[in-house]
């Protein structure tokens, strides 16, 4: 008997983003670079205990627990025989439609119908999903509406004459936690690859303070999608007949392709490719357009550093970066600040139309920016997560948790040293305030200048800032005069030491074609190690964490530059050994275990192993950029 294809919320939310999609996502022929996203997401936001939390706040409920459709559906309904019940995970069905309710609540034929998510809001802010003077919805709250317009659209075919209200229930920014180690009262579990929450005792029968979760009427927003809102040429009941029915036949459907196709999830390289998957993106392309085999090679026009005509160009048929004239950007004289952004986008156009692999570098700009810098160089990186239960009493939902920081210095007669670093998994702590203070402690010996890569440890520094000055901390006035020596917040300090932002150095003095326009340090790193002769020679030897070579605090005797079968320098973020942290949204899911999840002290250990190395690459990572800079100016002779 063929399993029935039902058009559920997530299958929903997937097909609102591009409804060719529907025909990828349950084809085991095709390759997908998300397989595990929606789970790390949850993992790293606190989408787990946020629910279990609103459970709390609905207390009574019955859990609709199996996972099988048709067992689950025949259990709520009854269970909704009663006059008054409240339902967690109510399972709701007419023909090929299928939703998941998170709660749901019955009072005779009055219902609420309440889509709990893992974000926060802001509840002093009016009109808080409209934009345009309520002509239209904000496009960052627009999905979340969708998936509780849809359950309620469901719920209403099912049950006409029930008087439906939905609901979004959110963490609010605004609220504080009244009590101590709320967050510890929410664990994980994990077995056998099935996640779910696990609640404390006294979680279910102490008080739990004031709410920090809130629940919105989102009536007139699910009304207003109901009756006026559109897309691709469709009012919402179309729209959801429309992808249903496609979803439950394996129809492929054809809406063209745009700029939204750089991010799909099924446009897979070719690792997955040798697995013998096959790439969804290629599919949409080869079946619409006059695109095949080695036009996939080629660049397309949305590869383009931060281009917003993208659409416009796919519109009138031109497809990849080479078929755009460079001139089309404007004025290309480069001025003493160097690159403007559509500078940049002309340079990648003509690198890659002259098909010239040769590094651009603003010798005579970055020559007036070295000789400004302070020797010793400091290069400084964070990992941070954002809680979504607070730690403690007066902490609120979401708060910057600074756990994690990694420190390279670099003296004027080029010696390397990994100084300092910092990493506190203690479970139920609060980190921020310790971090701060050991930061301070790494920096304060000299007048060094600071770098950070991105703005990310700017706004960290401002947010830990904005905690002290609420906080009882003995020393806050004087870690809040450190924090404003080294950052800048707009209109209201600039320290005379704040940090140097390196992407903003990269940004406006240098291009490497081997980027591919992206200026993520994970996508320059390997870009400089195969351009510099000197880097290549230098580090090939095992002088990283060797006696008289690189004091490291991770690695022994390490050679960061390692080649494959084809002589092509392998990314150093994958030779990391286990791979548990490869990004900083790994950093946040590894950090969630630990403060969650019920795992050994080897477990903590590992993890712990991993974090260090990984962000003690992140700075040696900005090292490596600034000695490739140095060397290409020939700044070491000067």
């Amino acid at each position: 008997m063929t399993k029935p294809r039902y058009l559920t919320k997530s299958r929903f939310k997937l097909g609102c983003e591009c409804p060719s999609k529907l025909y990828f996502t349950s084809n085991p022929l095709y390759g997908s670079t998300q397989t595990d996203d929606s789970f790390l997401a949850a993992l790293a936001e606190g989408g787990f205990q946020i629910g279990e939390l609103a459970k709390l706040y609905n207390p009574g409920g019955i859990e609709i627990e199996t996972l099988e459709h048709t067992e689950a559906e025949a259990l709520t309904k009854h269970q909704l025989d009663k006059d008054r019940v409240v339902i967690y995970e109510a399972a709701l069905r007419v023909r090929n439609l299928f939703v998941r309710v998170d709660i749901l609540r019955k009072d005779q034929n009055r219902v609420d119908l309440v889509e709990v998510k893992a974000k926060s809001f802001d509840s002093s802010e009016s009109n808080l999903f409209w934009n345009n003077k309520n002509k239209g919805l904000v496009s960052r709250w627009e999905p979340y509406l969708l998936d509780i317009a849809f359950q309620t659209y469901v719920a209403r075919l099912a049950y006409p004459e029930w008087e439906i209200s939905p609901y979004l229930m959110l963490a609010d920014k605004n609220a504080k936690s009244t009590v101590e180690g709320l967050n510890q009262r929410f664990g994980i579990e994990n077995i056998n690859g099935q996640v779910r929450a696990v609640v404390s005792e006294s979680a279910r029968s102490a008080d739990l303070g004031a709410p920090i979760l809130k629940e919105i009427d989102v009536s007139a927003e699910v009304n207003f999608i109901h009756r006026e809102w559109e897309a691709y040429g469709k009012s919402f009941e179309e729209l959801v007949e429309w992808l249903a029915n496609a979803y439950a036949s394996e129809t492929m459907l054809k809406v063209g392709v745009a700029a939204r196709c750089k991010s799909c999830e099924f446009r897979i390289d070719d690792n997955l490719k040798k697995q013998g998957l096959r790439s969804g993106f290629e599919k949409c392309w080869t079946s619409q357009m006059k695109v095949s085999g080695e036009d996939f090679k080629r660049p397309f026009v949305f590869d383009i550093w931060k281009y917003r005509l993208s659409d416009r160009k796919i519109h009138e048929g031109v497809y990849f970066m080479d078929e755009i004239d460079p001139e089309e950007f404007g004025d290309t004289d480069v001025g003493s600040n160097g690159l403007e952004s559509w500078q940049r986008q002309a340079l990648q156009v003509r690198k890659v139309r002259d098909k010239d692999p040769s590094l651009y570098i603003d010798s005579e700009g970055l020559l007036a920016d070295f000789s400004r810098w302070i020797y010793p160089l400091h290069f400084i990186d964070f990992e941070t997560s954002q809680v979504a239960i607070p730690f403690g009493s007066g902490r609120r939902p979401y708060e910057q948790v600074a756990f994690q920081f990694s420190h390279h210095r670099l003296f004027s007669d080029g010696r390397i040293e990994h100084s300092t670093e910092y990493l506190d998994l203690t479970r139920g702590k609060f980190p921020s305030f310790d971090f701060v203070r050991a930061l301070k402690t790494a920096l304060s010996d000299d007048r060094g200048t600071i770098f950070r890569y991105s703005p990310h440890e700017n706004v960290v520094l401002c947010q830990i800032h904005e905690q002290l000055q609420v906080s009882q901390e003995p020393d806050r006035l004087e870690l809040c005069r450190w924090i404003e020596s080294v950052s800048t917040k707009k209109d209201a300090w600039k320290g005379q030491r704040t940090m140097v932002d390196l992407l903003d150095v990269v940004l406006n003095r240098y291009y490497n074609p081997a980027t591919n326009g992206s200026n993520s340090l994970k996508s320059l790193l390997p870009a400089v190690l195969e351009s510099s002769k000197y880097l290549r020679q230098k580090y090939s030897q095992p002088l990283y964490g060797s006696t008289g070579g690189i004091l490291s605090r991770n690695f022994r005797d390490w050679r960061w530059i390692q080649e494959d079968s084809n002589g092509k320098v392998l990314d150093p973020y994958k030779l990391l050994g286990d791979g548990e942290i490869a990004n900083g949204g790994a950093a946040m899911t590894a950090y969630a275990r630990t403060q969650f999840e019920n795992i050994s002290d080897d477990s903590v250990a590992r993890i712990s192993k991993s974090l260090l190395k990984y962000c003690e690459l992140d700075t040696f990572a900005m090292v490596l950029v600034y000695e490739h800079l140095a060397d290409e100016i020939g700044w070491w002779k000067t």
